[in-house]
């Protein structure tokens, strides 16, 4: 799981961002706990601030909710919601091993419906 230290600044975190090709990161600190996260829309609300200064400490998301590995989908998207999160630390056995996103659960339920036989997305034809 790629992470970002505290430290590093904005524009190291997009170019990392690219390599990774992934949006969300879980940051950690110089001992490598993990302290916060950073998302795609931390950096578009740190816009005003000089991105080669500007810390991902400064622009963290410090209160991340947890979530265990053995939750269903439905009661971690409710999770989120209830924090008003759009991520969340993935945990197993006390150890965080990942992240998921709000779309990531929404996705995933809609394809479960699909399989299920429930509402089929419509088509355009």
């Amino acid at each position: 799981m790629p992470t970002v230290s505290v430290d590093a600044t904005v524009t190291d975190f997009v170019d990392q961002m690219l390599h990774d090709r992934q949006t969300n990161h879980p940051v950690v600190d110089t001992t490598g706990n993990i302290v916060g996260i950073v998302t795609l829309h931390s950096i578009r609300q740190s816009h005003r601030r000089n991105p080669e200064l500007t810390t991902i400490g400064e622009i963290m998301i410090r209160d991340v909710p947890q979530i265990s590995v053995t939750e269903d989908a439905f009661t971690a998207l409710t999770l989120l919601g209830e924090k008003k999160a759009e991520v969340a630390l993935v945990e197993d056995q006390g150890a965080i091993i990942g992240i998921i996103t709000q779309a990531d659960l929404t996705m995933l339920l809609k394809v479960r419906q699909t399989e299920s036989g429930g509402v089929t997305p419509r088509v355009a034809m």
